[in-house]
């Protein structure tokens, strides 16, 4: 296989700068992004939040590097322009997000940014194929923003979020391999690399930093956009649901905490209409008794 150094070079060079800054950047932005402990994260001390950070420059220097070296088919560098483009929307975002914690940005400004990196994808034809519009586009924009909410739902344990994406970005490399669908080649290999050198500061005691929102969001929306550039109904019409396979666990996740917290609320407000009915029952007897 001709590229099979250049996979290499894109692999190794993500790895080893994510490996490298993510030790500088815990140490130069612990102050700026860092995570404190509250009720409902029991990590020791301040974390920083700076995987994000340290992955989206290592995926994004092995892509350039790969880019400046080897020569693209027509058409997959249109592809991987929409990608990136897409991307950096989202990690800014994300960073902004974990600059501003605890309060963060709202729900719907993110959600408008979200949809925006989606019609970036869309507008570089990197949607669902197998669809006419304007179906393939509104499912799009659904599965990109699902899935990066999920991966940010999904990072709430060491390693979790990141050993899925490692797993789930090999799964679509294997996939993509034989076909030489070179965008999506490289961009599975450069994510495996940088998520790769992120991890091991993940569980570490010195240097430990978490991918924060900007990380989360990232890695979801770079897998959903893998999803959107393999070619899976070409033999079969029934391998399109094998994106939902891969990224099932994220997606099971996100459907049971949202199931979850609507049926919280549904008991909280029951048990407050209640406490309130028997607040107000001594009252009314109190009342006619005079």
């Amino acid at each position: 296989m001709g590229n099979l150094l250049f996979y290499f070079w894109a692999f190794a060079l993500a790895f080893v700068l994510t490996a490298i800054f993510s030790p500088i950047f815990c140490h130069s932005f612990a102050t700026i992004l860092g995570d404190k402990p509250t009720t409902l994260k029991n990590h020791k001390g301040i974390v920083p939040l700076v995987g994000g950070l340290s992955i989206f420059i290592g995926f994004l220097v092995s892509l350039i590097f790969i880019r400046l070296n080897t020569n693209f088919p027509s058409g997959t560098l249109h592809n991987l322009r929409g990608i990136l483009l897409g991307a950096s929307i989202i990690f800014i975002l994300g960073l902004i997000d974990d600059l501003r914690k605890p309060k963060g940005l709202s729900a719907l400004l993110k959600l408008l940014f979200q949809i925006i990196a989606s019609c970036c994808l869309i507008y570089f034809n990197v949607k669902i194929q197998f669809l006419p519009s304007p179906i393939a586009e509104i499912l799009t924009i659904l599965w990109v923003c699902g899935m990066t909410n999920a991966f940010n739902l999904l990072d709430i344990q060491d390693g979790l979020a990141g050993f899925q994406a490692l797993l789930s970005a090999s799964a679509f490399l294997i996939i993509s391999l034989p076909s030489e669908n070179i965008y999506v080649n490289f961009l599975a290999i450069a994510l495996m690399g940088s998520v790769l050198g992120f991890l091991p500061y993940n569980f570490a005691t010195k240097y430990k930093s978490f991918l924060g929102d900007s990380g989360s969001t990232l890695l979801g929306f770079l897998l959903s956009a893998l999803a959107l550039g393999t070619d899976y109904s070409a033999n079969n019409t029934l391998a399109v649901f094998v994106p939902i396979l891969i990224l099932f666990f994220p997606l099971f996740d996100t459907c049971f905490v949202s199931i979850v917290k609507k049926t919280s609320n549904a008991r909280k407000i029951k048990r407050r209409v209640r406490k309130i009915s028997f607040d107000v029952t001594p009252v009314k007897r109190r009342v006619s008794l005079e």
